[in-house]
């Protein structure tokens, strides 16, 4: 078993992003306060009971072609497992118990405050959010958001596992 060294710079790197992440989680939370961050149902935040499996959402509008959207809405829910800001997008997939859906919010179509929202969010938060089905340029089958509910944080104040040395 490796000893273990004070000063080790890996270690040390390691602590100091994790004080770092945990730091901006709090901040984000205090930001949004507790009742924001924290809904309570899917029926409280967006207005249904359940929502719209992965899967369901895949049989129904899988063979849409590229940039398409149908006009229909549906609400998801799911841990987001990545997230990417381009500016006036931002994409989030989410991924439930049947597979992963990628959720889209796009600057002008969302209000300011809502969008903003997005920026609070972190990877294995547990969100849901209702929006129209469709697909993106690339084709891939997306929510367009128009609201979202947030249901729970990841590790807003539990350390992270240690990075072996």
């Amino acid at each position: 078993m490796p000893e273990e060294r004070d000063g080790d710079p890996v270690r040390e790197r390691a602590g100091s992003r994790e004080e770092e992440v945990l730091r901006a989680r709090r901040e984000s939370l205090e930001r949004l306060g507790r009742d924001r961050a924290f809904a309570i149902s899917l029926r409280e935040a967006l207005d249904v009971d359940e929502p719209t499996p992965t899967a369901s959402l895949r049989d129904a509008f899988g063979s849409l072609g590229s940039d398409h959207r149908t006009g229909e809405r549906r609400t998801i829910a799911g841990r987001i497992v990545l997230k990417r800001d381009m500016g006036n997008l931002k994409f989030l997939t989410l991924r439930d118990g049947t597979g992963d859906v990628q959720l889209v919010a796009d600057r002008t179509t969302v209000e300011a405050e809502s969008f903003a929202l997005l920026d609070e969010v972190d990877l294995g938060d547990i969100v849901g959010a209702t929006g129209e089905v469709g697909t993106t340029r690339r084709g891939e089958l997306s929510i367009f958001r128009r609201r979202q509910g947030q249901f729970e944080r990841s590790s807003a104040t539990r350390s992270f596992p240690r990075l072996a040395s």
